[in-house]
Parts: C-alpha cells; structure tokens; sequence
C-alpha cells in the first residue's frame, strides 16, 4: 500500500508539473499580446487628436514642424501594379507641395550600403523580401524623415497636421502598432532604436508570419514601443482615424487590404486571433484543471493518514 501511495504521488506532481510548464508556456508565448495592452491603456497613451475638422484646412496652422514634407513608399521596381496606382496618386493629390519618393529594390538597396553600412549584412540576407521592405522603411524616416505610406492605403485628407507629432504610429488589431503608415522626423529616438535594433531581432520563429511579425514588422514595433524610455513621445493614430479595422465616418485612409506577404500559416494565426474565445476557453481550462488538482492534493494528505492508521498493526492490536 505504501507503494502505491509513493506511486501516486509521484504522478500527482509530475501532472501538476506538466500543468504548470503548459500555463507558463501560455503565458510565454502570448505576452507578446496582453503586456502592450496592459501598458498601453488610454490614459498613458499619446493620442493623436481626434478632432480632425480643424486640421483639414493647411492654413490654420503655423510652419514650423519637425517632420518635412516627404512621401515615401516602396515596390520592388517602378512599376507599380495598376491595382495600387490610384491609392498612390491620391496621397500624391492631396500632398502637391510634397516632395515624392518611390524607393524601389535597387535605390533601397544602394541607401542602406551607403547610409546604413552597419545594417547592410542583416539587411542583405533577410530570407524574406517583406522583412527589406519593413526595414527600409525605419531608416528611411529616421534619414530623411516625412511620411511613409503602403501603396495599398488610399489617403482621403492631407496628413500635414501630422507633421506636428514626433513620431506617429497606427494602432492596430489586436493589439499593439502598425507599421503600413509612419510619420516621423529624421533622428527621432525612437526611429534610431528601431534601427539599431533590427540586427539582434533577426530570429527565425518556425514560420514565415511569425518571423516577419517579430523580426521587421507589426510585433517588433510594438515591441520596441512598449519598452521604450521615452512612451509620450510616440503619438498613436487611433482607430477611428486609422480607419482599418473600425467603422468610422471620415477616417484618414480607406485600406485596400494588400497583406500580399501573407502564406498559410499567417490564415491559421489570424483564425486564432479572430476567435479569442478558443484562446481564453483553453487557458481556463487549464486553470480549472489546475485549480481542481491543487484541490485533491489538499485532500490527499488526509485519505494518506487513515489509510497508514488502518494498516498499522498496533491499531489492529487495540
């Protein structure tokens, strides 16, 4: 009998082993998630103002900004696809005192050797042409400065109001920052950091979504945010704005929705994400199971004690 118990137990703690390892693999694994939305709560945020009418006409407001007056965006050649085209004229339209950079492979290429050598090998040998396309475009705002704008976003009001924040960043969905829109002045702190940082976040995570997401894109902006020094001096462009993933009645942009990186693996992420009840019923369960089993090893201890009374041979003598 004492064998069995001995037995018993053993298994009882490697399950309540495995069961702690899996919850804080969990918790691993989505932090990435829930400690932006713990810290970017809205009142330690740096809104951008909603109060759009006012800022709509250029003359209301004074010259003197930190961020000049570029538009960049970039494509493999200068060919852009006739899918794309009338997006991009429209930012073009609606910024006629703008000077207009499109960055095509070769120009990107020949910038970071020249401006940049210490990115160039990280640079050079991204496995995916989306991770140059992300880190282009954080050297280039933080070379020149202005405004970098993916060629699948039609702009539907100038951005000049902008150009009075330091540095400007999208909120996204879930959670976190995009990156398809970013205003900033040349040498932000911000563009520096994320410019250094690009050589020690170039990780390879087991799938093309999650490693693009975390080395160049969305999930290495939010990231480098969330731990950044300096939090009120990066204004968030809110949803209503942003206009991506919110119904809004005069938003910035109307999203063409390109995502053209995307292979299978991001289908099965994004499924998750879009069905946040599966997550939160299978980390609850796993609490449950945990709790439950906190619960019968309470108990064990007592049923341990009768059972050892009743085999013990003085009892049987009395």
């Amino acid at each position: 009998m004492m064998a069995k118990l001995k037995a018993v137990g053993r298994a009882n703690k490697v399950l309540l082993g495995l069961v702690l390892v899996t919850l804080v693999i969990a918790l691993i694994l989505t932090s990435p998630w829930y400690i932006p939305w713990l810290v970017w709560t809205r009142g330690r945020t740096n809104y951008v103002s909603s109060s759009l009418t006012p800022y709509y006409a250029v003359d209301k407001f004074d010259t003197n900004y930190t961020v000049p007056k570029i538009i960049h965006q970039t494509w493999k050649d200068s060919n852009v696809p006739q899918k794309w085209q009338a997006a991009r004229q429209s930012c073009i339209d609606l910024h006629p005192d703008y000077e207009y950079k499109l960055w095509t492979d070769v120009s990107a290429d020949a910038f970071i050797q020249g401006h940049y050598p210490e990115l160039a090998r990280t640079y050079m040998k991204y496995p995916y042409v989306i991770q140059r396309a992300d880190a282009i475009r954080y050297a280039l705002l933080d070379h020149y400065g202005g405004i970098y704008i993916d060629l699948d976003i039609v702009c539907l009001h100038p951005l000049d109001f902008l150009r009075t924040y330091g540095f400007v960043m999208p909120k996204t969905w879930p959670v976190g920052f995009s990156n398809d829109f970013l205003v900033g002045a040349p040498g932000h702190p911000f563009l520096v950091k994320m410019v250094s940082s690009l050589p020690s976040h170039n990780w390879w995570l087991f799938s093309k979504y999650a490693t693009v997401m975390f080395s160049t894109g969305p999930m290495f902006v939010t990231a480098l945010a969330t731990s950044f020094h300096d939090k009120k001096s990066l204004a968030v462009l809110p949803d209503d704005m942003y206009g991506k993933y919110v119904a809004s009645p005069d938003p910035l942009f109307l999203h063409l929705h390109g995502s053209s990186w995307h292979g299978e693996d991001a289908k099965s992420v994004l499924w998750f994400l879009r069905h946040p009840v599966v997550i939160a019923c299978v980390v609850l369960g796993l609490l449950a199971a945990l709790i439950c089993y906190l619960i019968i090893l309470r108990l064990r201890p007592a049923q341990r004690h009768s059972l050892l009374e009743a085999e013990n041979p003085l009892n049987k003598m009395c």
